[in-house]
């Protein structure tokens, strides 16, 4: 510990404050992008900018916390922010997750949480914020460009650390159950499983890259947003109830479908005190979403603004399902970045240098790997003469967990995700006209014009495909490669999240 650097806190404010609203190649005072004329791609060029050029010492890769500040031992990351969405739905997102320590799988079977080069890491921290104002990844001599936009000491919450400990401990008890249960030829066969089968497992941290590489533990990317979003202003809704790990969510689900289970839409709402128009036939989706947050005891209206789904990394959906257990409706996922769909290089962990990106590499790849999908089922009403249902009659039968990761999904992602990266790359990108099932061309009932679509893969021959949406067909406020298109998103297909849901219970 005596080797960390020694700042007074207000000397190491004041430094920081200095260089706010400034680029990295503006505050490199120590020519540090030089090295980028030789080496154009290696990374971690933002931090060591940091490191040499504004603190002043030398970048080293020793076990402890890079600062003492007054005595305070802290943990110094430079982190890059990157802005997601559109309009009123812009945000600002972590650039990556954030590298911690070594794994240690020689010694950290014989740690203590409390003891480990990991803890006296995390216990204090320094986050730099820098803004990544680019869609796709950069050489480093382009991060010269990129401007400080904040700093922020940092500690985590009580129950945030029970959480890191939980998980932790996890990493460390599948290490020491291999090399009791193994020898430690056979050992080196188990230790991938870290970064795959025990990856799924924990909630703010995950490990990689994968062994044999010497894998790092690192805090999840939604983990490290969501310190950027505290920041810079967007602060999510905590929930009365405490939550540790999945098992937690998962008996809070068992406590409300107790509680609920065969209710009416309308019932939950009048429960929760909802105020609704009981006159009009609701077919939006709002109501369930509400009565959901309301059943886990929140207030806001989306589930998208509770801290617990977006740090347990839980993507809560309505379904709606038929008597006779049919789905209608295909899954929306997000938006297509096209930009970082079709980027050459990434940064690689393993190399500190840039190397060809792959499917594992992809914003497709993380949405369904480090996500689950809790399903919050509702039976639908019978509909009315004119085929439309009463939202608010349908009833609540409980819920489902699915993991997005299945063989299935993930062979389907890669197929679309290659498909499309060929057409743009290789100009073979097209309009094309959206036909009938007889042949003829389909018009748009709004506008009455020809529909057409870009030849992305669609649904009918893909369970993960691409489909667009707007306010009417003329809204193709998109283009690629000249195309003309509607804001494109990744979606599941309906079909295939209703037969994997037959195949698990009910929580």
């Amino acid at each position: 510990m005596d080797n960390s650097h020694f700042f007074h806190k207000e000397d190491l404010i004041r430094i920081l404050e200095n260089v706010l609203n400034k680029t990295l190649g503006e505050v490199d005072s120590k020519n540090v992008f030089a090295r980028t004329i030789e080496h154009p791609k290696i990374t971690g060029i933002a931090g060591d900018v940091i490191e040499q050029s504004v603190l002043g010492y030398p970048a080293d890769s020793e076990q402890r916390p890079d600062l003492n500040v007054d005595g305070v031992m802290v943990e110094l990351k430079t982190t890059g922010m990157r802005e997601s969405g559109r309009g009123k739905k812009k945000e600002l997102t972590a650039k990556e997750p954030a590298s911690i320590t070594a794994v240690s799988i020689d010694k950290i079977a014989s740690e203590d949480f409390d003891d480990s080069a990991f803890y006296h890491k995390i216990e204090n921290m320094l986050f730099v914020f820098y803004h990544y104002d680019s869609n796709v990844t950069v050489r480093a001599a382009e991060y010269a460009k990129f401007f400080i936009r904040g700093y922020m000491f940092y500690q985590f919450s009580e129950d945030n650390l029970a959480i890191i400990r939980k998980d932790w401990q996890r990493i460390r008890d599948f290490i020491a159950d291999v090399q009791s249960s193994y020898s430690e030829e056979e050992a080196q066969k188990h230790y991938p499983d870290l970064s795959t089968k025990i990856n799924k497992e924990l909630v703010y941290l995950d490990t990689a890259p994968k062994y044999p590489h010497a894998p790092r533990i690192r805090l999840r990317r939604r983990v490290v947003t969501l310190i950027v979003q505290e920041k810079f202003g967007k602060n999510l809704e905590p929930l009365p109830d405490k939550y540790y790990g999945y098992q937690d969510v998962v008996n809070k689900c068992k406590d409300i479908t107790l509680l609920h289970k065969n209710q009416s839409m309308a019932s939950i709402l009048r429960a929760y005190n909802v105020e609704f128009d009981t006159t009009k036939k609701h077919k939006t989706k709002q109501f369930a979403e509400l009565a959901i947050v309301r059943m886990f005891g929140g207030e806001a209206k989306k589930m998208s603004r509770i801290g617990l789904f977006q740090t347990f990394g839980i993507i809560g959906k309505s379904v709606a399902i038929t008597v006779n257990e049919t789905r209608t409706e295909d899954m929306k996922m997000f938006a297509v970045d096209f930009d970082e769909l079709i980027e050459r290089e990434i940064e690689d962990e393993t190399t500190d240098t840039m190397r060809e990106k792959v499917f594992e590499d992809s914003a497709l790849f993380s949405y369904l790997n480090d996500n689950k999908l809790l399903c919050v089922v509702f039976q639908e009403d019978t509909a009315d003469s004119e085929g439309n249902i009463d939202l608010q009659d349908n009833k609540f039968l409980g819920f489902k967990m699915l993991d997005l990761a299945t063989p299935e999904l993930m062979s389907a992602a890669r197929k679309i995700w290659e498909e499309a990266r060929d057409k743009i790359i290789n100009d073979k990108l097209y309009d094309v006209p959206v036909l009938l099932k007889d042949g003829s061309v389909r018009y748009t009932p709004k506008t009455g014009i020809p529909m057409t679509a870009p030849n992305l893969p669609k649904s009918e021959e893909n369970i993960v495909f691409f489909r667009g949406s707007g306010k009417n067909a003329t809204d193709k406020s998109q283009e690629v490669n000249g195309v003309k298109m509607l804001k494109q998103y990744y979606w599941i297909k309906g079909s295939y999240i209703v037969e994997k849901m037959k195949e698990i219970d009910y929580l």
